[in-house]
């Protein structure tokens, strides 16, 4: 395999994150490295030393920068969007002109590692290589939320995602939304890699267990008001919480006053951050994901590695494709009563539990690390077929 220069690059918070995003981002790093390429990891945070501990290890091998540090925002552009009217004109000024400022700062890092390949982590900085930079070297672009997420009223970077040599979605149910959006764009799908893990949850435990950073779109307040309701017909069962506490402090406070109102105090428990979550979830027996909306949540494909049957949510993109409703797991209406009853049907009945949570371990078989990261290599290969060896 020839040797390339592999640049990685991120407009938002890498070198501090502990979600899954950042742990994709590393584990890519990581494995170009360790494949023998030359591999350039741009993040873009404006406070991260980069000598600080970080939630993820990082093959020595990696090069890592951060132009983000040099970044500050300019009072002049937020009053320069002002003349404008309409708010889609102000956001598309300041995106125009913050976004001058911010390749700007990524482009000398850019030249000076001279990439053969680029692969960007969102549709914002493939704007930045095929727009505003003019690159000349292959672009990967990756979207990792659901399309309406990233796409919906950010028509500025169309054409950018349309120049990517490869705009990559985490499943083939995504190819059409995407394509429903730009039209021309060049798609495929390559999901995120699940390591096998030889660990097996708890199935005899009385406790729920979640995971993901503390916010909306993770909707534990709905998990909490159907727990609620669980403990009313299961008083002996837990529940556990992990992840950041810190990414949303106002919708963290109205989860506690939530516990509190509901009396929850002894049975609910928010446990932070542990890097070793999948430790933790092999103590629960039921894995609770009520996410509104995902790419291809790591956490869920976490617990189900480990035999852990998961209720999610029907609308919910990602986790609607991941698990198989009544096979790999159960999925449920968005209201606290239809959670809740989910949840109890899981508790009532151990042998539909292991039954579900098998199949769970099945499903995952397909997303093995060497399965993706083949995917991977054959890609960056074939679109830098003319590159020197």
């Amino acid at each position: 395999m020839k040797k390339l220069h592999i640049l990685i690059c991120s407009c938002h918070p890498v070198f501090s994150g502990s979600g899954g995003a950042e742990r994709v981002f590393w584990n890519m790093a990581n494995h170009f490295a360790s494949a023998g390429h030359e591999v350039l990891a741009l993040g873009f945070e404006r406070k991260t030393d980069l000598q600080k501990p970080r939630h993820f290890s990082v093959d020595p091998r990696v090069h890592c920068e951060n132009p983000g540090r040099a970044y500050t925002k300019s009072p002049f552009i937020t009053l320069g969007s002002l003349l404008h009217h309409s708010k889609k004109r102000r956001d598309a000024y300041r995106d125009y002109h913050e976004g001058l400022r911010k390749s700007a700062l990524l482009k000398p890092a850019v030249d000076s590692f001279k990439p053969d390949i680029a692969v960007c982590y969102q549709p914002e900085t493939a704007y930045f290589f095929k727009e505003l930079l003019a690159v000349h070297f292959p672009v990967i672009t990756m979207l990792h939320a659901d399309m309406e997420t990233l796409l919906e009223g950010k028509e500025r970077y169309f054409k950018a995602l349309e120049d990517c040599e490869r705009v990559q979605v985490l499943l083939p149910s995504y190819l059409e939304r995407l394509k429903s959006y730009v039209s021309k764009v060049r798609g495929i799908a390559i999901p995120n890699a699940v390591p096998p893990s030889g660990k097996t949850c708890d199935v005899n435990s009385r406790l729920i267990v979640n995971s993901g950073r503390v916010c909306p779109q993770k909707n534990q307040l709905l998990l909490i008001r159907a727990f609620a309701r669980v403990r009313k017909r299961h008083p002996d069962w837990q529940l556990k919480i992990w992840g950041d506490t810190a990414y949303d402090r106002g919708y963290y406070e109205t989860c506690l006053n939530e516990i509190a109102k509901q009396g929850l105090g002894n049975s609910v428990q928010f446990c932070g951050i542990s890097a070793r979550v999948i430790d933790e979830l092999a103590k629960g027996s039921v894995f609770a994901f009520p996410s509104v909306f995902e790419g291809f949540p790591l956490a869920l494909t976490e617990a189900m590695s480990i035999k852990l049957p998961c209720a999610g949510l029907k609308k919910c993109p990602g986790v609607n494709d991941l698990i198989k409703d009544g096979s790999s797991g159960v999925l449920t209406d968005d209201s606290p009563e239809a959670f809740a009853d989910a949840l109890c049907a899981l508790i009532e009945d151990p042998q539909e539990r292991a039954a579900l949570g098998e199949q769970a371990r099945e499903e995952m078989r397909r997303y093995t690390p060497e399965r993706v990261w083949k995917q991977w290599d054959d890609l960056v290969m074939q679109l830098t077929a003319g590159a020197t060896a």
